[in-house]
């Protein structure tokens, strides 16, 4: 979940702006260390859940993607949501792709079974 999608820092960021309103420092103050820790809180929580989704992929026995391919695919999802998709895959692909990609696909490749 985004912390402004959570009621915990939607409710912390009210708090803020009524403290904002009032001038007092002390709310201020406290309204600022209640927004921080609803937020730090709130991806605290995703990280640890993301985690968690990762481990128990691993222990079904998943190959888990590597920083590199994540970030990679990343870049893949936000291009195809740019104004010029052609565009962003000719850009991303001129970075190349992660090694890990292309040996898995080699790997797999060999394994495979070809029948005539």
């Amino acid at each position: 979940m985004r912390p402004l999608n959570n009621p915990v820092v939607k409710q912390a960021a009210v708090a803020m702006q009524a403290a904002i309103k009032s001038g007092n420092d002390k709310k201020l103050n406290d309204a600022w260390e209640q927004f921080y820790d609803a937020v730090t809180d709130t991806l605290r929580q995703d990280f640890e859940m993301a985690s968690g989704d990762q481990k128990v992929l691993a222990d079904r026995g998943f190959r888990m993607l590597t920083a590199k391919e994540n970030k990679f695919y990343q870049e893949w999802i936000d291009s195809a949501k740019s104004p010029d998709p052609k565009q962003a895959f000719t850009d991303l692909l001129n970075g190349g792709m992660p090694e890990t990609i292309i040996e898995d696909v080699y790997k797999k490749t060999l394994s495979m079974t070809i029948r005539f």
